[in-house]
């Protein structure tokens, strides 16, 4: 979606910039064995259900059997 370069809002989230108003993008595959990843309402955050890693709405791994983000 184009959008004019003066819309683009130098701030940041957790020290990570973003675009106000813009959109995250997610590959939503678990990093310890590929299954993917839903989103859980409940949690705010995405949980694998294959075994039961979760991540937070950033895609940010905090708990469970995988090895990073």
């Amino acid at each position: 979606m184009p959008f004019e370069p003066s819309e683009a809002a130098g701030t940041a989230f957790d020290g990570i910039p973003v675009i106000a108003g813009g959109f995250t993008a997610l590959w939503q595959k678990c990093v310890h064995l590929g299954c993917r990843v839903p989103w859980c309402a409940s949690s705010q955050g995405f949980e694998c259900p294959c075994h039961g890693s979760k991540y937070n709405a950033h895609g940010e791994y905090f708990a469970g059997p995988a090895p990073r983000n």
